[in-house]
C-alpha cells in the first residue's frame, strides 16, 4: 500500500514539473510576441517608440492590435506580465513579469524564463532599464528583461 501511494505521489510530481515547464515555454512565447510587437511598433514610427506618458508599452501595443494581452494580464497561469516600457530613442525595451501564484519555486521558474531568453542577441542584462536588469541566474519572483531593438 506505502509502495502505491509513493509511485502515485511520484508521478504527481514529474507531472507537475511537466505542467510548470510547459508554461514557462508559453511565457517565453509571449515574450517573443512583445519582442516582435515592440520592433514593428518603432519601426512603424520612424525608428521610435511615440512619447506616451499615460500608457505604458504593452498598453499601446495592446490597443494597436500587435499583442492580445496588456498590462496586469495572467498570459500563463501563474506568470502575469506586470508592465514594459522603453527608452525615447527606441534603442531599448523592458517586460515586467511575476512568477507565482502556486508555483512551488517562482525564483526557479523565472530563472528559466531569463535562461531561455539569455541567448538571444537583443537580450542585455547589462542595461539599466526599470531598475536594473535581471541577469541569468538571478530570478526571483519578479523578473526584467531588457532587450536591445
Amino acid at each position: 500500500m506505502i509502495g502505491v501511494i509513493a509511485v502515485l505521489a511520484t508521478i504527481v510530481i514529474v507531472g507537475r514539473g511537466f505542467l510548470v515547464s510547459s508554461r514557462v515555454s508559453k511565457v517565453v512565447e509571449a515574450v517573443d510576441s512583445v519582442q516582435k510587437a515592440a520592433k514593428v511598433y518603432a519601426g512603424n514610427s520612424g525608428g521610435i517608440f511615440p512619447n506616451a506618458a499615460s500608457t505604458t508599452l504593452l498598453a499601446d501595443l495592446f490597443a494597436r492590435d500587435l499583442l492580445s494581452f496588456t498590462d496586469g494580464d495572467e498570459v500563463v497561469p501563474d506568470f502575469t506580465f506586470d508592465s514594459a516600457g522603453h527608452t525615447p530613442d527606441a534603442r531599448e525595451f523592458y517586460i515586467q513579469i511575476t512568477c507565482g501564484g502556486a508555483l512551488t519555486n517562482p525564483g526557479l521558474a523565472c530563472d528559466d524564463i531569463i535562461s531561455s531568453k539569455s541567448s538571444d542577441r537583443s537580450f542585455d542584462d547589462t542595461l539599466g532599464l526599470n531598475g536594473g536588469c535581471t541577469a541569468p541566474g538571478a530570478g526571483a519572483g519578479t523578473i526584467t528583461m531588457c532587450f536591445r531593438i
